[in-house]
């Protein structure tokens, strides 16, 4: 009868691919079969029961996504621990509950992974990102662990996790910014537990939407809650994204209970943004300086503070006027700081000097 049964659920499949629609397939209750998709064309198995991953005791039962996009529409609970493969430019889609029932699903293969389910069911259980990336709108019904990439939502949006989230020293959280409402205009991390932080936070602000900053140089303007939890620890080792051009930064703060963006105008002279203006900018200043604009473009980062081709005295005027090593608005620069930046201002003046001798000389 299962064997009738399967037949008759592949041919129905079959010919919904001859029609050009998506095909789908209603499962027993209960598998403990080993799911395969091998296919360009996407896959989705429905139906009112649950698909019940069980390979048994000796080895973990397995999903391998070789090709192309496939989805879960049904109901999909771990009996025992799954690994899921998912292949370069893959993806799979689980689009409804994902009980874990205190197991394990560890993601492998450079592919996608998407919980785009809202039910937080099953008692505990961890999914685990080893490779590729983990992404959607829905809950994971345990703990994460990311080894590997979480993106948050389908372009933004939010990903819930009912346990504690961990990043390891090779993870990467990727957050996109778009607007400043959670879910629609930009990324969130949305942690019942606890969130251990390390590895990498990327920043990635749309293509033609700029953050509202402060007034003044340094003041937070619009603020964005990129992770929320129960509690923080620990902090990314490497942020990327930070600057979004002419001087405008992120400030990230760690709260609490949540991990914040805060958008801001740089100072002119802080050229790496962290709200003080000290020898670090100015030697990233002196190591990009080409006052005749003969390396353009520059960029803010590299000491150009006044948008024009070239890096020259007049960014490192700039640099001199808001010299403030112990960060914005303190008092006056002591003496020995003012005497070394006026030699390094003297320094670059010779450096010129002889350039421009050199060019003399050769006509």
């Amino acid at each position: 009868e299962t064997k009738a049964a399967l037949h008759q659920v592949v041919e129905e499949m079959y010919t919904k691919l001859e029609k050009g629609e998506t095909p789908t397939m209603t499962l027993p209750v209960r598998t403990k079969l080993n799911i395969d998709f091998d296919n360009v064309n996407t896959y989705a198995i429905a139906g009112t029961g649950t698909v019940q991953l069980d390979a048994g005791t000796a080895v973990a039962a397995t999903l391998d996504v070789v090709q192309g996009t496939h989805e879960f529409q049904a109901r999909v609970a771990l009996l025992g621990d799954v690994s899921a493969d998912v292949n370069t430019g893959s993806t799979l889609e689980f689009n409804n509950r994902l009980n874990l029932n205190g197991n394990t699903l560890t993601k492998t293969g450079e592919g996608t992974l998407a919980v785009n389910n809202r039910v937080t069911v099953g008692a505990g259980g961890a999914i685990i990102g080893g490779a590729g990336v983990i992404s959607g709108n829905g809950t994971v019904g345990g703990d994460l662990s990311n080894n590997a990439v979480v993106a948050p939502g389908n372009s933004p949006g939010v990903l819930s996790v009912s346990g504690n989230y961990t990043q390891e020293a090779s993870g990467v959280l990727e957050i996109e910014i778009n607007g400043t409402t959670a879910g629609t205009g930009h990324d969130q991390l949305a942690i019942t537990g606890t969130a251990s932080l390390d590895g990498t936070l990327d920043i990635q602000t749309d293509a033609g939407f700029t953050p509202g900053v402060g007034a003044e140089a340094g003041v937070i303007g619009d603020s964005y809650v990129i992770v929320s939890a129960g509690s923080v620890s620990g902090t990314f080792a490497t942020i990327n994204g930070r600057h979004m051009g002419s001087g405008k930064f992120y400030d990230v703060a760690y709260n609490a209970t949540n991990v914040t963006l805060g958008a801001f105008q740089a100072a002119a002279g802080d050229a790496d943004g962290d709200m003080d203006v000290d020898i670090t900018d100015f030697n990233a200043l002196a190591a990009n300086f080409d006052p005749d604009g003969a390396t353009a473009p520059h960029s803010w980062t590299a000491g150009n503070f006044n948008g024009d081709h070239s890096i020259d005295i007049t960014d490192f005027n700039f640099l001199a006027a808001n010299f403030a090593p112990d960060g914005y608005g303190t008092s006056a620069i002591p003496e020995p700081s003012a005497m070394l930046l006026a030699l390094l201002g003297l320094m670059l003046l010779a450096v010129v000097r002889v350039q421009q001798a050199v060019v003399r000389t050769a006509f």
